[in-house]
């Protein structure tokens, strides 16, 4: 036999695989506990309830909290009492004795369906000189949200009346650990890049130089953009088509082409194809930055209009 506050901190420290946890999480993992009274083939004592409530969840997971298993990530409640700034970190916990986690890696352990973009994933790809002191998330829709999550929990044979207690929290805009949390979405969400004994998730290398060009004002200013791949676009030029193919619109084909083929002088068939293509359009919506006004420099071959200064050179 055995205890359920014992089970549960055997759990959170030899199974649970990350160093940080939700309540939501934590909420999931009593639930089992209750509807077996089971662990590891030793029945779990003193449980007599047919499922958990409430109080179960509060009781037990303040348990841990009292014998220092877990810590909260925010200690004040001030996120917890406002709500219009819940999906903050005062119900997510770190847990005693594992690695101790960057904010990036407790914000990926926090929200499943989301992975790190723009600059944050300019950063931890290595590809710009800039110390972000923000973090750029990138979820999907709060339906898809809710859709990813009722069909993970189908595996746990959980009553429908009991599922919202589990659903984890849907990213907002936030602060973590005084660092602000940028969230944005993403209506065609892009299965993310998963970092190897990590929780991170990011968006991989080719689908962040394509952000770039979408939200330039996520990655540091249009110059940037360009100085990151003028440095690193020839290296990453294969990946960079292969998600162009992908996830690339005809503005990422004309922008992400134009600066790999006459800024880098990169050669591909895709490339040349695309440019044939992207030279039948014409007329004055088609920018190489959309945040600057139209130039009449122009590149004909891609039928660009070469709006930021460090790209004029390449144009006519």
């Amino acid at each position: 036999m055995i205890f359920i506050e014992e089970a549960l901190t055997t759990w959170v420290l030899d199974e649970y695989p990350y160093s940080a946890i939700t309540k939501e999480t934590l909420a999931l993992q009593i639930y089992i506990f209750y509807k077996t009274k089971v662990y590891k083939n030793e029945r779990i004592s003193q449980i007599r309830k047919p499922k958990a409530g409430n109080g179960d969840f509060e009781n037990n997971i303040s348990k841990l909290l009292r014998s220092g298993v877990l810590t909260r990530i925010e200690e004040s409640d001030y996120m917890y009492n406002h709500p219009y700034l819940r999906g903050g970190f005062y119900d997510v916990f770190t847990i005693k004795g594992k690695r101790e986690y960057s904010n990036q890696e407790i914000i990926c352990s926090t929200y499943p369906y989301g992975y790190l973009s723009y600059i944050s994933a300019m950063e931890w790809h290595g590809i710009t000189d800039k110390i972000p002191n923000i973090i750029r998330f990138t979820t999907c829709p709060s339906s898809v949200w809710k859709e990813k999550s009722l069909a993970s929990l189908k595996k746990e044979d959980i009553e429908d009346v009991d599922k919202d207690k589990f659903i984890p929290r849907f990213p907002r805009t936030t602060k973590i650990q005084g660092m602000e949390v940028l969230v944005s979405q993403e209506t065609s969400f892009t299965p993310p890049l998963k970092a190897r004994e990590s929780p991170v998730k990011v968006s991989n290398i080719g689908k962040t130089f394509i952000d770039m060009l979408r939200k330039p004002e996520y990655c540091g200013g249009d110059e940037h953009v360009l100085e990151v791949y003028l440095e690193h676009g020839e290296k990453y030029a294969g990946l960079i088509i292969k998600n162009l193919e992908k996830f690339g619109r005809a503005i990422d084909i004309a922008r992400a082409g134009f600066i790999l083929d006459k800024m880098l002088g990169v050669k591909d068939e895709r490339l040349d194809f695309w440019k044939k293509e992207s030279s039948k359009t014409r007329g004055g919506s088609k920018v190489l930055s959309k945040n600057k006004p139209f130039s009449e420099v122009f590149d004909q071959d891609w039928s660009l209009s070469l709006n930021i200064e460090m790209a004029s050179k390449y144009g006519k």
